[in-house]
């Protein structure tokens, strides 16, 4: 039974080296990335990333082009529904 805890202390004790190590990462990042569009700019260009990886993770892959396409197709969509909106805006003042 005795060394059923001290195994649960050793690895209690890992734990609490992992988030120090990983706490100081983390603050060493926040000082390289101390404005706010630097940080917002470094997560925009890691995010694609993330999503091939998880595409990949989920036996559906995706290339980065194929990424970059899809989201230029968003942009371009989103870009005409916020026209046609603003058009219908005028078209019900003007009404």
């Amino acid at each position: 039974m005795a060394d059923k805890w001290q195994n649960k202390d050793k690895a209690a004790s890992h734990d609490k080296g992992r988030n120090k190590k990983a706490h100081q990462k983390l603050e060493e990042w926040r000082k390289r990335h101390e404005a706010i569009n630097v940080l917002r700019k470094a997560y925009q260009e890691k995010i694609p990333g993330w999503v091939v990886k998880s595409m990949e993770f989920e036996k559906e892959p995706l290339s980065m082009a194929r990424l970059k396409e899809l989201l230029e197709i968003e942009k371009t969509s989103s870009d005409i529904l916020k026209e046609r909106r603003m058009l219908c805006l005028k078209q019900q003042e003007n009404a």
